[in-house]
């Protein structure tokens, strides 16, 4: 079926990101300062929304630093010192928490900002993950959903060329996560970021050695697995970034060749592949650095210069976050700029750090969810990368006649769209695809298609 309708809400072009449609009940905070503290750095947002993690202190290197979480409701800030301090090491740094925020994964570092260990942080009592032997630098960039498993990267034997994902938990102690065969070291995507699934079961990050491979390791089944970069490309040059709460979206970037140019792409990895977020030499230049953890919400990043500076896709549909508060009524007047580090688990919160008259500051917006997706909506929209452009909000005889068309052919790559089903992930209904047309695709399909989702 050839599906023209196009709705400009879901274009990205080269020059500009078009703004999606507006909804409702949206808050904007920007979070106030602790004391007469200057500076602070953004890290992470708990999985429910609630607190926004980092580091506060003042300008200068010798000034303290110390760990500390801001209100998404309020904006306001509170140290969290660890009482008695750590021998050795008096500066603190919050890198995330489980949901419900009682449990916290830190980064500890000596009087002179430097040799970071990890560790995790109930009320007042500290407990130090361990270390490589010989290892000066460890630092955690991922905390389960319990609180009860970490992941990072570290230095191993004192070597600096010598790098190492690892993963904690507090039932099996630390694990050295393998290096994908044919290179040398591993490391933590962008570092600061969601490197860990939210069963604790997933690690990610990119390999190095062969220009660098974004990677995967399950420590249930042992797995090491390689995600794919695109095949005019090579090497792949491909790194992980984030990762879904079950793991079945991973998002980063891969080295994309498209008009005689390449760069950097923000891509997503699920069971069907590689995919690149922002089609054409317009997401050229860019990169994923965090997904929610239902999957439907990716954040992103240039990699070079130019503006907007930042992109959000939300189930499809690309904007920047300044054009998202435009849409919902809220003004960016006096914002010069904005990064968006994370996003909570439903990816109706998004913090990161912006810059006005004021400074640097962390920043706390709240967005209406995603509607939940409808299995029979699969056609009538205009993404470039769905079957039949993908959902539209509607259901009707363009969804009805593009499955039927779809089901004849009976082979997903050549006709996708009737591949609703039979899949194995925890956010889309019915398990979502599969790689196969078949009955159990047709029954899913007719019964939502009755029901009108």
């Amino acid at each position: 079926m050839n599906n023209s309708l196009c709705i400009s809400l879901c274009v990205f072009t080269a020059g500009s990101l078009i703004s999606p449609v507006a909804l409702a009940q949206p808050a904007f905070r920007v979070l106030a300062p602790i004391g007469t503290d200057n500076n602070i750095t953004i890290n992470a947002v708990s999985p429910d929304g609630a607190l926004v993690l980092g580091v506060t202190g003042a300008s200068g290197s010798t000034i303290r630093r110390d760990a500390a979480t801001w209100s998404t409701a309020t904006g306001i800030g509170t140290r969290r010192n660890i009482v008695p301090a750590v021998p050795g090491r008096p500066y603190t740094e919050a890198i995330g928490c489980n949901t419900g925020g009682t449990v916290f994964a830190y980064t500890l570092l000596n009087s002179a900002f430097s040799f970071p260990a990890p560790y995790q942080v109930q009320g007042s009592t500290a407990t130090g993950v361990p270390v490589f032997a010989g290892s000066t630098f460890s630092r955690t960039y991922g905390i389960s959903n319990s609180g009860l498993v970490q992941a990072g990267w570290a230095t191993r034997n004192n070597n600096p060329g010598d790098q190492r994902l690892w993963r904690w938990s507090a039932a099996g102690g630390l694990t050295t996560v393998p290096v994908p065969p044919g290179f040398s070291s591993a490391n933590a995507g962008l570092q600061i970021t969601r490197c860990l699934s939210g069963d604790g079961n997933t690690v990610i990050g990119y390999a190095a050695g062969n220009g660098t491979a974004a990677y995967s390791w399950n420590a249930v089944t042992g797995t090491v697995q390689l995600l794919p970069g695109f095949p005019s490309v090579q090497p792949a040059n491909t790194q992980a970034n984030g990762i879904s709460f079950d793991g079945s979206v991973i998002v980063g970037s891969a080295t994309q060749v498209i008009g005689g140019g390449s760069d950097e792409s923000p891509v997503r990895w699920t069971a069907a592949g590689i995919e690149q977020l922002i089609p054409g030499v317009a997401g050229l230049g860019w990169r994923a650095r965090a997904v929610s953890g239902d999957g439907r919400t990716i954040i992103g990043n240039r990699s070079d210069s130019g503006t907007p500076t930042n992109f959000i896709w939300r189930s499809g549909t690309v904007t920047s976050i300044e054009q998202l508060m435009t849409s919902l009524g809220i003004s960016t007047a006096g914002i010069t700029f904005i990064e968006a580090l994370d996003v909570s688990f439903d990816g109706t919160v998004i913090v990161g750090r912006l810059e006005n008259a004021a400074g640097n500051r962390g920043f706390a917006l709240t967005v209406p969810p995603i509607p939940s997706p409808c299995l029979a909506d699969i056609a009538g929209g205009a993404s470039p990368t769905l079957p039949a452009g993908g959902p539209d909000g509607t259901i009707d005889g363009v969804d009805f006649i593009a499955f039927i068309n779809s089901f004849g052919t009976g082979e997903p790559t050549l006709d996708a769209a009737a591949d609703v089903a039979g899949g194995a992930s925890s956010t889309l209904p019915a398990g979502g695809p599969d790689g196969t047309i078949d009955g159990v695709d047709f029954i899913a399909f007719i019964n939502a298609f009755g029901a009108g989702c």
